[in-house]
């Protein structure tokens, strides 16, 4: 069963308000028919949760791979995205560090998003996973220059223009909002 031994209602309270009981239950129930697909008792192709309808299987877990919608990341690649931090690599904000990977990585990250005061989007759902993912490790990341965790204003000014203080909240709702945690049974 997923979830279990934890209750819609706890796994709310334990997510900040970012999803509801409702949410919750409507994210095991799609784990749960993306489980019985990929074992091949369910429904077609709507995967395991995640961006997309796509979440991240055993399988791709066990090959490195991490996908979002129809684009699949090697692991390492994700957690060298995720992971960088200003400074890194001679790099001061996000929007630099993409074009260094861009090049390192012979790819292209579409930044391009849709905002306005209470809505922030990117066009590409893998972008905002690996922005979200990004933006929450640097709020649990120490502020080398105030020696305190980063704040939001902090890293809007780290993402280099590409976030500003209130799209900051959004994007993690984002990324929260579309992720499914799978609990062992």
């Amino acid at each position: 069963k997923a979830g279990a031994p934890y209750s819609p209602l706890g796994v709310a309270m334990l997510s900040g308000d970012l999803l509801n009981q409702d949410t919750v239950r409507a994210r095991w129930k799609k784990v749960s028919r993306g489980a019985r697909a990929q074992s091949g008792g369910g429904v077609g192709s709507e995967g395991a949760g995640g961006v997309g309808g796509v979440g991240v299987s055993s399988a791709a877990v066990s090959s490195g791979e991490v996908s979002s919608g129809e684009v699949s990341l090697p692991a390492q690649v994700r957690a060298e995205f995720v992971g960088w931090r200003p400074g890194q690599g001679g790099v001061g904000t996000l929007t630099e560090f993409v074009k260094v990977f861009e090049r390192r990585r012979g790819c292209m990250i579409s930044l391009e998003h849709q905002a306005s005061p209470g809505y922030f989007k990117f066009k590409s759902a893998l972008t905002g996973e690996l922005v979200g993912e990004w933006a929450w490790g640097m709020l649990r990341s120490e502020d080398p220059r105030t020696g305190h965790l980063y704040t939001d204003a902090g890293v809007a000014k780290v993402s280099g223009g590409l976030l500003n203080e209130w799209s900051v909240p959004l994007v993690l709702r984002e990324v929260v909002s579309l992720s499914a945690v799978v609990l062992p049974e």
